[in-house]
């Protein structure tokens, strides 16, 4: 099954298409990882999965979807991060997202 289209399931569809019980926090860790893995060398077609990923109500998601658009020299990706920048209330995560522009900007200047 394709990695970005399991990672646009939402935690209901997922559990429902597999017939399993999930548990909150073991979704989580499981969409982060997917995040995660979805990042891979010029491949910009994650991008829109991740930036989905950045309005999960998962924090642990939320970070690693940030991490993840931050390894992509990508305007869109960097401006997800902004925006999500503005509205995003843990630090943990807005801390992820200040690290994930730094790394978009200095692909930028790269």
């Amino acid at each position: 099954m394709d990695l970005i289209v399991l990672f646009e399931w939402t935690i209901v569809r997922f559990a429902s298409g597999f017939a399993i019980l999930l548990v909150a926090a073991a979704a989580a860790g499981t969409f982060a990882k997917r995040a995660i893995c979805a990042r891979q060398p010029d491949d910009r077609g994650a991008i829109p999965a991740l930036i989905l990923g950045l309005n999960d109500q998962e924090p642990l998601v939320r970070g690693a979807c940030a991490w993840a658009l931050g390894r992509y020299d990508d305007l869109v990706a960097s401006d997800a991060l902004r925006a999500r920048s503005v509205i995003e209330p843990e630090i943990s995560v807005r801390s992820e997202i200040d690290a994930a522009l730094d790394e978009c900007d200095s692909l930028h200047r790269g």
